[in-house]
């Protein structure tokens, strides 16, 4: 016999002192009933279960080398007869001192959750009423439809960002779907692969502009879609860059 099947034979033996089933000992260890015969058996190193016991009265010199006494106390561990009852729970002390330990992480989780919040700041953007196309170039007008809020930490540049409904299926290969609120700043560097929202002769579309040996493309990210060489004769206008997407998913 191995030692830790010999440690694990002792520790059944002080449960078996105690009138506990396997059931109860797996409660009182805090393990799964199904692992129980594994510390048991010494296939799981018992002598980590060992201090779980102390309390109870097990004397841990005896459990490891089986010298000495079973039980520490000089009463032989003896407990009251309802103490001993099957459908109660035990009191567990190191049950209780994880307890107390997930208390204190959950107290720090909120507090700085708190600190989070008294720290994080917002702003007011316009979304402007008539949604932009992520199809086909269309023209639209810019009424504000309203404003909302945003974290601040998303903004490059607060005083030029704003936002739009997208309308159409051309940019899904990006995420963008039909009713997205796409965040855009006009301020924001335009580079090669970014997204934007441009207006070509009056009319508005995002696309993903790309830069190719002196030739701008406004491509889609849809393959039923065609791409849109620039010409020097069309009227563009980059409104802005995308930042982020808002999406509603219920």
């Amino acid at each position: 016999m191995t030692e830790n099947a010999e440690i694990g034979a002792r520790i059944k033996a002080f449960a078996d002192s105690k009138g506990w089933s396997k059931t109860y000992l797996a409660n009182v260890l805090g393990i799964h009933q199904q692992n129980i015969n594994r510390y048991l058996t010494g296939k799981s190193d018992p002598s980590r279960v060992i201090i779980n016991l102390i309390c109870y009265g097990l004397n841990p010199e005896w459990a490891k080398s089986g010298e000495g006494e079973m039980y520490a106390t000089q009463d032989g561990g003896k407990e009251e007869e309802n103490d001993k009852k099957q459908d109660e729970t035990p009191v567990q002390q190191p049950q209780n001192d994880r307890l107390n330990d997930v208390l204190k992480r959950v107290e720090t989780l909120e507090i700085d959750a708190k600190k989070r919040e008294k720290g994080s700041e917002t702003i007011q953007i316009p979304l402007f009423m008539h949604a932009v196309a992520a199809g086909d170039p269309c023209s639209a007008t810019s009424d504000i439809e309203k404003y909302i809020t945003v974290p601040k930490e998303i903004t490059r540049h607060p005083e030029s960002t704003w936002a739009v409904r997208a309308n159409g299926d051309s940019m899904i290969g990006a995420g963008i779907e039909t009713g997205d609120i796409l965040i855009a700043d006009n301020k924001a560097p335009v580079k090669h692969r970014c997204i934007v929202i441009a207006s070509i002769n009056g009319a508005q579309t995002v696309k993903r502009i790309l830069i190719q040996k002196g030739a701008v493309i406004l491509s889609p990210e849809n393959s039923h879609y065609d791409s849109l060489l620039l010409k020097e004769t069309d009227d563009v206008k980059i409104l802005g860059t995308i930042l982020y997407i808002i999406r509603q998913v219920y």
